[in-house]
Parts: structure tokens; sequence; C-alpha cells
């Protein structure tokens, strides 16, 4: 993945606490250290500062319901996707938008919605 501007770095409201429990659940189940863990989430907060938050609107429900119609998704990845669907709309199309996830399920539903997708554990 090339470097991205901050400015164009976009996340529904949703994904920051999808990460933090995300990383609370492996440091729970030993998968990681508490130090491990903690240094995560300050990784996480201090990138969260340079991120434009999308608040979870009526305009993304409607899009989440519709999702969960026609894709495999849970309730709060089918907002995730409808976050971006959102604001792949607002942006006018601009065919730079990626969406970037490890969940294999929503990365394909992903990419059945036009996005380019990148999963970062296929980098490691």
């Amino acid at each position: 993945m090339t470097e991205v501007d901050d400015q164009r770095k976009q996340v529904s409201a949703l994904a920051l606490i999808e990460v933090r429990s995300a990383i609370r659940r492996r440091q729970r189940a030993g998968d990681i250290s508490d130090a491990d863990a903690d240094s995560s989430i300050a990784a996480l907060v201090g990138e969260s500062q340079r991120l434009l938050e999308h608040p979870v609107t009526a305009a993304i429900v409607e899009h989440a319901s519709a999702l969960v119609d026609r894709q495999d998704l849970r309730a709060l990845d089918s907002l995730q996707l409808a976050s971006a669907i959102v604001a792949r709309d607002s942006m006018r199309g601009d065919d730079r938008l990626q969406f970037v996830t490890s969940d294999q399920k929503l990365l394909k539903a992903a990419q059945s919605e036009g996005f380019d997708v990148w999963d970062p554990q296929a980098d490691t």
C-alpha cells in the first residue's frame, strides 16, 4: 500500500472501538502481552487523531440495512461498509478510495460493492 495523505484517511466512528475491542480480546486470550496491547491501543489513539471520523447517520443505517439483505455481514460490519459507501458517494466516485480490513468476509463484500481493498495481514 502506498502512503496516503492524512486528509484522505477516513474511518467510521465504529472502527476505533472495534479495533480496540479486537486488541483487548487478543490480550485476554493470551495471544498478545499486556504491554503489546497497551502499546497497540496507544498507537490506535495516536493514529485516530489524524483520521476523518464519520458518525453513524440515518443514511449509513439505511445503506447498512440494504447491505445486510444482499451480503452475508454482521450488523457492525454492514455499518462499516455502509460508512465507506456514503463516503465514496460524497466524493463523487473518487476511484482512489480503498477499503482496508483483515476480515475476509467483509473484504469480499467490499470488493463486490466496487471497492479497491487491502488486507494489511496479507503483507505480513
